[in-house]
């Protein structure tokens, strides 16, 4: 998010499903295993799709082994961290995002399936 001012950088802590920009929503992919991930969908194709998990890990799957590909319609910031650290633990932090840049990760590409010109031939 773009804004500083403390009572925004508080509202989104305390509410991070309060505003999600499209790049942040967390998905659910269940394969024909049964396998279930979870992550932002960072890259998509006609055959996979990128899901990225915390830390940098990410896992790529093909769609033609997904059962289930979904949108969870909230952010992966956890709920409930106001519980976890103090007043002056919750200040500290507002203090420290005041001072770091934003950096929005580019929107997921849209799915190329072949709708631009020159890409498909009769």
């Amino acid at each position: 998010m773009n804004a500083r001012e403390p009572e925004a950088l508080l509202r989104h802590i305390l509410d991070p499903n309060f505003y999600i920009p499209p790049q942040f929503v967390q998905y659910v992919a269940v394969d024909h295993n049964g396998r279930t991930y979870t992550g932002i969908l960072t890259d998509q194709t006609s055959t996979s799709i990128t899901l990225k998990r915390e830390k940098d890990a990410s896992d790529t799957l093909l769609r033609s082994n997904l059962e289930e590909l979904s949108s969870t319609g909230k952010s992966l910031m956890p709920e409930g961290l106001e519980k976890k650290v103090s007043k002056r633990e919750m200040a500290d932090l507002i203090a420290y995002l005041q001072t770091v840049q934003a950096t929005v990760p580019p929107a997921p590409k849209p799915l190329d399936i072949g709708t631009r010109p020159g890409l498909m031939e009769p």
